[in-house]
């Protein structure tokens, strides 16, 4: 199926505001999509759609202030393998398939012996890529050695809350590298 095909199954559906519409995509598209996509699994369909045909990436609407209070978003961190042991940033296997497409936060952080965790940067985004850049990030050459490697955890987070998931792991674990980017409403939910 050609992506003039998948885009021409997308129907426009009216909400109860005549002004509003939203895109739908059929289940069977969607399959056909990512059949034809597999190298492309980085994004979601919607995402790569979105991206082919507006020419611009998605961005979801950020939350009111009262949803923010009503909110209780808790976390699943991923921050130990099957052997009960850290991810490491320099050793965190990149090729695993749970990594596909993950977008979320992630909290890069140290553990020198005998002293409490200190995080050195925290992000979102695309985790994969984002780690893989990481690894050859100047900034952190300063905090690493094999002695004292550093690690990473990270948690998937809905695309509308991830910009004021990050400021609030920001504001809270205080990192050594990098600055406060998003300018949107502290969220808060559990540390890693």
């Amino acid at each position: 199926m050609t992506n003039d095909e998948i885009y021409r199954t997308l129907t426009t559906r009216r909400t109860s505001n005549p002004l509003h519409q939203e895109l739908v995509l059929s289940e069977s598209s969607l399959a056909q999509l990512i059949g034809a996509d597999q190298n492309k699994l980085d994004k979601s369909p919607l995402e790569q759609i979105r991206e082919a045909y507006w020419n611009k990436p998605y961005t979801a609407p950020e939350p009111t202030f009262a949803e923010i209070l009503r909110l209780d978003l808790q976390l699943k961190w991923f921050y130990k393998d099957g052997t009960n042991q850290y991810y490491e940033l320099h050793r965190v296997r990149l090729d695993n398939r749970s990594l596909f497409g993950f977008r979320g936060v992630y909290v890069i952080w140290i553990q020198a012996f005998g002293i409490l965790p200190r995080a050195i940067y925290v992000g979102q985004g695309n985790v994969k890529e984002r780690l893989r850049a990481h690894r050859s990030d100047a900034r952190f050459d300063p905090y690493f050695s094999p002695e004292e490697p550093l690690f990473v955890a990270w948690a998937e987070v809905p695309p509308r809350y991830i910009e004021g998931v990050e400021k609030y792991l920001y504001e809270e674990l205080t990192p050594l590298v990098g600055e406060n980017r998003p300018r949107t409403l502290s969220i808060p939910v559990n540390l890693p």
